[in-house]
């Protein structure tokens, strides 16, 4: 059997022996997830104006990096999947504010890779976008960038305990100078 808890947005199931097998966050609660299941007990933070940083690659490609403090990228790079869902939110909250800006078209957000360590995470990603749009994606993903939802996907990914890792689909990992990279081949 199995206790279940919900505390601040939070769920969390627990065996007989009092631990955690699983945690479930609830991305649209209103509330914000409580700081003591936080690994670094601080709410993992994302400083849009100083580290988010988004650039014109080509004139159809824009790339942008974000950096995620408190934040620990091996997480990421334990599953595949964790980064692919941070891609989704990323995704949806950025068509969600290109549609409130009358901008049309599909700019499929895509997560290339996470480095990082235990203490934080750079998400690098890629965006198609023609040349005559990226300014208006460009100031939508520096708006997306500062949406809550964004960084509660991340904490809810981020997750404290790691009973579920293991390295899945096709992806490759490895040290680099006390870094963790992880690279995902879409």
């Amino acid at each position: 059997g199995y206790e279940v808890t919900t505390n601040a947005g939070w769920h969390a199931a627990y065996d007989r022996n009092g631990q955690s097998v699983v945690q479930l966050f609830l991305l649209d609660s209103p509330t914000t997830p409580n700081p003591e299941w936080n690994y670094f007990k601080k709410r993992a933070t994302v400083d849009c104006d100083k580290d988010h940083t988004v650039t014109a690659l080509d004139d159809n490609t824009l790339f942008g990096v974000f950096l995620v403090k408190y934040c620990d990228a091996t997480d990421f790079a334990a599953k595949a999947s964790r980064t692919k869902n941070v891609a989704s939110r990323l995704q949806s909250l950025l068509d969600a504010h290109l549609n409130t800006q009358g901008v049309k078209g599909q700019f499929p957000c895509q997560i290339i890779k996470v480095v990082g360590n235990t203490t934080h995470a750079e998400f690098h990603y890629t965006v198609p976008c023609a040349k005559s749009q990226q300014a208006a994606v460009i100031s939508s993903l520096k708006s997306t960038c500062k949406h809550p939802h964004l960084v509660n996907t991340i904490i809810h990914e981020n997750r404290r305990y790691k009973h579920d890792s293991g390295f899945a689909g096709s992806s490759s990992s490895s040290s680099e100078g006390g870094k963790f990279l992880f690279t995902m081949l879409i």
